[in-house]
């Protein structure tokens, strides 16, 4: 279990997952996903400001009929949080969907799963005392690391001694 050397012995490991759901292939949101990701960054998130500054004010308009609204997320890949938190306004939604649209669009891996298999596998992989919740935009699921120690457990001692010297190099990165 490769994730389990870097928790140490009597850790939890956390899984945060996107869910397998049948509405999602009932949108065109893969099919411009599938051409965005094709695409240098800088390209790919012209477009999809592009895209939220055309679909976002329809979603707007349309925030009170949730039957249009289903519709329209048919064709607009826009994810955004208008019914989540109806008390923000309008520039809070748009930054917000520029955010969560790109990230949806271009990330690299999109394994969609449901509870049942995120269990089953880390069953499979020997996990014990597993927690799986349905929540936010997906499944999360977690597991404790037995508590003897291996050669595994060795690597994850190497693992995080070397890890807050890297988190720490990386936190000087500064996008440009």
């Amino acid at each position: 279990m490769r994730c389990g050397l870097k928790v140490k012995p009597g850790g939890t490991l956390v899984i945060d997952h996107y869910k397998w759901r049948i509405g999602y292939y009932s949108t065109l949101a893969p099919m411009y996903r599938k051409y965005l990701r094709k695409l240098k960054p800088e390209k790919s998130k012209k477009i999809v400001d592009n895209l939220v500054d055309f679909f976002f004010p329809i979603h707007w308009k349309l925030k009170n009929h949730s039957a249009l609204q289903w519709l329209l997320h048919r064709i607009s890949p826009l994810i955004h949080f208008i019914y989540i938190f109806p008390d923000k306004d309008y520039d809070f939604h748009l930054e917000i969907c520029k955010l969560d649209t790109y990230d949806s669009l271009t990330d690299y891996y999109k394994h969609l799963r449901t509870p049942s298999q995120i269990k089953t596998k880390l069953e499979q992989l020997g996990a014990k005392d597993i927690w799986i919740n349905e929540g936010g935009n997906g499944v999360e699921a977690r597991y404790k690391i037995k508590m003897e120690a291996t050669t595994k457990d060795k690597a994850s001692e190497e693992y995080w001694s070397n890890f807050w010297p890297t988190i720490r190099s990386l936190m000087k990165f500064k996008l440009g």
